[in-house]
């Protein structure tokens, strides 16, 4: 298998690109109840994460897998749209062997009696050479 250099600079990249947001703090979605002073910084509670009604969460997930799906769904016909046209094509491949096999020996036939002809106008030629 062969590494492509825009594949692998890609990859890089992306590998890159995605090391950095592991350095940022994840921070709570809700914001301090009151304002911290300098003398305070470190020793507040930590903050709730809030997360979504389990009704949403149901109906995000359910978004989500058929989002999924879908994209599922189109690559597999991606796929099976690329295979059927190579099917077709080498079908039709198939026969242009067979005409191109056919027009070869139709060639050589047509060769042979051009040279046949000639050793018959030659050899004609030579007969009519002799009697003069």
């Amino acid at each position: 298998m062969t590494l492509k250099i825009g594949k692998l600079f890609i990859g890089a990249s992306l590998a890159l690109s995605l090391g950095g947001f592991m350095m940022m703090p994840a921070t709570a979605s809700i914001g301090p109840s009151a304002p911290s002073t300098p003398s305070t910084v470190g020793t507040e509670a930590p903050m709730p994460v809030q997360y979504a009604e389990e009704e949403e969460h149901h109906v995000l997930k359910y978004k989500a897998e058929n989002k999924a799906d879908e994209a599922g769904d189109e690559a597999r016909a991606a796929t099976n749209a690329v295979k059927m046209r190579h099917r077709a094509h080498e079908a039709t491949e198939g026969y242009h062997a067979g005409v191109v096999d056919k027009s070869e020996s139709k060639m050589d036939e047509m060769k042979d009696s051009a040279r046949d002809a000639k050793d018959a106008m030659k050899a004609e030629h030579r007969a009519h050479e002799a009697t003069e």
